[in-house]
């Protein structure tokens, strides 16, 4: 590849990265740091990151760079933390030199960053103008846009200059941060970290450039194209050559890059023009544009096919320099050349909204000869200008056309009348009203699940209709969607964002049922302690009772109201929960009990019933309680013995209820007797040493129960 082309590609890398610093410097004036770009495809995604500065890149090289990835969407929602997930790969630096040799050989690339970052001198030729004042540039800076330049181009030199990754270890439904920042010491610089959000399912196929429209001199043609409308996907673009519209061959061995901008507020031009050779006059070409991504792929063809032939001016010939715009007013001028100007009948200046499009003339008669001005004083948006000598004896000549945007940064107001709804399939269709600005090109979509988190936009390309279809889970606790809707104009300034359109999901998903805490028997009734269903869109608790055995089921409550005075409000400060107590007062002693309860939503949706529990109420004929209960420990057989009396023979069973330090007491284990067995001795040997334990019996006759013997403690 020659060295000349290279140069100026650099020089053309240069200025592009000042016309964005300088643009940037105007408005925000971003920490300088490392920018990071994402390609999704369906499985892996590709990362690619570049430093902001010469500086930042000498330390990147030094130092090298972090990766962090942390999943922040899964299975429809997003996580309420981020976890931050393992990479195979999370720190990059620039290969040694001797890592480079091979690929020296092959990729002139690599030639190039080699040279960039290990050559003692960037030498270049200073016989051209433009390599004059590039060799005029500082040596790190000129090393800097040579290495960026080459990583641009080749895939191989982006991941040996460890500013590339291609990670496999992602899934579907998934969404994740990456972050890349500078690995040097902060002490030593501050760089401003690189962050991207995507997943697979963000995949989509590269784009076909859009407008290409095109105009054919003398063995050239130019080429006009959108490049505002892609220009986060594609930094480049190749032209594509053919005589027979089906063999085609790229016409320069590197891509074209943009630095215009436009004239008033340094605003991005949305066409970019180039001017390519033509092999020769009077043969039909056939001409399209490819876009060239950052991670150095090459996208498919235009959507359109510039066809046409060159054509000599040899005799008659009009130069249209670049228009002025001064105050809203379009200022031409032309030359003609002398030779010219004695056969010349008149000029007249034309103007249309494309570059192929119908032109009309500005004026009603023709311009004198010798006339090299025009003002156009009604000029708006985006046109093109031309001016046709015509001679006399019938000779014309046309210059190629220029393109005039008028600068336009006032965005369009936002959308209003938003209405949708969702159906049972979980399909989503919102509408809402124009703007009544004229030049509204578009819309775009976001989304939240909650109205105060992150609204995300989930339309791939700029939404022309004021409708949109979208489909939503419907299988989520959420029982609402959010929508908003941003207007774009012709130069893509947004709106603000639309008030929040609030839809309600069709409710799909049962509540998640509660739960008993635990049941305390009394003499006079049965207290049952139960936590609620953790579902936001519950309308009331069911609570149903059962005798042991019968399989019944009896409707005891419905709490359409948990503050009612039939509930008791418990807050459990460990648990950080609010418990409710309530109060079975109509059963029977000695009838032992099962209970369940269920939630409802709103939409009647019943929840699975509860894990029953079982309960049965203290007999009032209590027996008396054990004699003579004593505590003590054994460390050899590592064990805690219990010893007590009890006379009475209609006894067959001894509770025994634990707690360990100072939990409450719950029920142990339950002990066979018969009559003859007194004193009684009960061993626990699930113990550990260091850890307090109480104990307390009660005694269990046939439809009796003792009352709770004195609690004792001992700790092991």
């Amino acid at each position: 590849m020659k060295q000349s082309a290279f140069i100026y590609q650099a020089f053309v890398w240069l200025l592009l990265l000042a016309n964005v610093v300088g643009a940037q410097a105007q408005s925000e004036q971003p920490k300088a740091g490392v920018k990071l770009l994402s390609r999704a495809y369906q499985d892996s995604i590709k990362l690619r990151w570049a430093p902001t500065t010469p500086l930042i890149w000498k330390y990147g090289q030094q130092y090298g760079y972090q990766l962090e990835k942390f999943l922040v969407y899964q299975n429809g929602k997003i996580l309420p933390h981020p976890q931050k997930l393992p990479l195979r790969k999370s720190f990059f630096k620039v290969r040694p030199a001797q890592d480079w040799q091979t690929a020296l050989a092959k990729d002139d690339q690599a030639v190039v960053a080699y040279q960039a970052m290990f050559g003692e001198k960037m030498e270049v030729n200073n016989a051209h103008q433009i390599l004059k004042i590039v060799e005029q540039a500082e040596q790190r800076q000129l090393r800097f846009a040579f290495a960026l330049m080459a990583a641009d181009y080749s895939a191989w030199v982006a991941q040996a200059s460890g500013l590339s990754f291609t990670d496999t270890e992602v899934k579907q439904g998934e969404k994740y941060l990456y972050r890349i920042k500078l690995a040097s010491p902060e002490q030593l610089i501050k760089a401003k970290a690189g962050n991207v959000y995507v997943g697979v399912d963000d995949h989509q196929p590269l784009p076909k450039p859009i407008e290409l429209q095109g105009q054919f001199g003398d063995r050239k043609v130019m080429l006009i194209w959108n490049q505002l409308y892609y220009q986060r996907i594609y930094n480049a673009y190749y032209i594509e050559r053919s005589k027979d519209g089906k063999n085609y061959e790229l016409t320069t061995e590197l891509p074209h890059v943009s630095i215009e901008r436009g004239d008033v507020g340094r605003l991005p031009q949305r066409f970019m023009s180039v001017i390519d050779s033509l092999p020769q006059n009077n043969q039909t070409y056939y001409l399209r544009i490819r876009g060239y991504t950052p991670f150095a792929e090459l996208g498919p063809p235009s959507d359109s096919v510039v066809v046409g032939k060159g054509k000599s001016d040899q005799h008659w010939q009009i130069a249209l320099k670049k228009p002025v715009i001064r105050k809203q007013k379009v200022q031409l001028t032309w030359e003609i050349p002398a030779n010219m100007q004695p056969k010349v009948k008149g000029i007249r200046v034309e103007k249309a909204p494309k570059a192929k499009g119908k032109y009309a003339p500005l004026h009603k008669q023709l311009l004198a000869a010798d006339q090299t001005y025009f003002a156009d004083t009604a000029a708006s948006g985006a046109t093109y200008y031309r001016v046709k000598v015509i001679g006399k004896e019938g000779e014309e000549a046309t210059s190629f056309p220029h393109l005039v945007q008028l600068p336009d940064s006032i965005p369009p107001d936002a959308p209003v009348k938003l209405l949708g709804k969702v159906d049972t399939t979980g399909k989503v269709t919102v509408r809402w009203a124009r703007p009544q600005a004229k030049d509204v090109k578009g819309f775009h979509i976001f989304r939240s699940e909650g109205a105060h988190n992150e609204f995300t936009r989930i339309n791939k390309v700029l939404v022309t209709d004021t409708a949109y279809t979208d489909s939503i889970n419907l299988r989520t606790l959420n029982p609402h969607i959010h929508y908003k809707i941003q207007a774009v104009d012709h130069y893509f300034n947004p709106s603000v964002l639309s008030g929040i359109l609030q839809l309600k999901r069709p409710d799909k998903i049962a509540p998640l049922p509660p739960s008993f805490v635990n049941v305390v028997s009394t003499d006079s009734s049965l207290h049952l302690k139960w936590q609620p269903s953790a579902s936001r869109d519950v309308a009331h608790h069911l609570l149903y009772r059962s005798e042991m055995g019968k399989n019944q089921w009896q409707l005891m409550a419905d709490f359409t109201r948990l503050d009612t005075i039939a509930l008791q409000i418990v807050q459990d400060t460990t648990l950080h929960a609010t418990h409710y107590i309530y109060q079975d007062t109509t059963t029977v002693s000695g009838q032992r009990y099962l209970y369940t309860l269920v939630a409802v939503d709103s939409s009647h949706l019943e929840s699975p019933p509860s894990r029953p529990v079982s309960a049965q109420r203290i007999a009032r004929n209590l027996l008396p309680t054990v004699k003579k209960l004593k505590i003590s420990k054994n460390l050899e057989e590592k064990h805690i013995r219990l010893n007590w009396m009890f006379e009475q023979p209609q006894i067959n069973q001894f509770k025994v209820y634990r707690a360990e330090g100072e939990e409450s007491l719950q029920l142990y284990q339950t002990i066979e007797t018969k009559p003859g067995d007194d004193p009684i001795t009960f061993r626990d040997a699930k113990v550990t040493k260091g850890v307090w334990y109480q104990y307390r019996i009660q005694a269990v006759a046939r439809g009796s129960q003792a009352k709770f013997s004195k609690v004792v403690k001992i700790k092991y």
